[in-house]
Formats: structure tokens, sequence, C-alpha cells
């Protein structure tokens, strides 16, 4: 079963290549748990700081049985933003889905 993806932009361009590497972080969760129910991700662009370019944040959230997992990353590069955000979720579903089996 594909797991039900949405991903919104805010203050940013709609990019192809960023929906595709969501997409793919997505599937490779699949690995650690193949249980998971849903996937939420909003790329939003903030305002500029003083010495640096307009931050990128990531929110990310994903559900699983019996838990829901939100991480939220920024970064001058969103796809920077998404695999850090993917990153850390990975190791979160990995280790519930260890808890969930008894390991």
């Amino acid at each position: 079963m594909k797991l039900p993806l949405q991903v919104s932009f805010h203050g940013i361009d709609r990019s192809e290549a960023l929906e595709n590497l969501i997409a793919k972080e997505v599937e490779g969760l699949h690995k650690f748990d193949a249980d998971l129910i849903s996937c939420r991700v909003a790329v939003e662009s903030e305002g500029r700081h003083q010495n640096q370019g307009r931050e990128c944040s990531v929110r990310v959230s994903l559900n699983a049985p019996g838990h829901e997992f939100i991480m939220n990353t920024k970064n001058e590069d969103a796809h920077v933003a998404v695999r850090a955000a993917f990153d850390s979720l990975a190791r979160q579903v990995k280790d519930n889905a260890a808890k969930r089996r008894g390991n």
C-alpha cells in the first residue's frame, strides 16, 4: 500500500524536484515500518535574516499506528532541510517499529 502523502508549499514556488525528493524520502521510511499511515510535509519560505538569505522551514508530520512523529528543520537550502528532517525521522521510525515488535 502506498503511503498517503500531502505536500504543501507556502511562500515558495512549487518544485517538482523537491516533491520528488520528498516522495523518495517517504518511500525510504517503509523499510523501517511498513505500517505507516500518512505523511504531511509543509515547505515554507521564511523572512530574510540580517546576514543570510531566505531560510526555508520544513515541517513533517508522519503517522504510524499509535504514534505521530513531527519534525521541523530549517536551512537556506530546501533540499538540505528536507534531507535533515527525514534523516531524523528515519531514526525515530526505526526505534518506534522495533519497540512495537518487542525488540
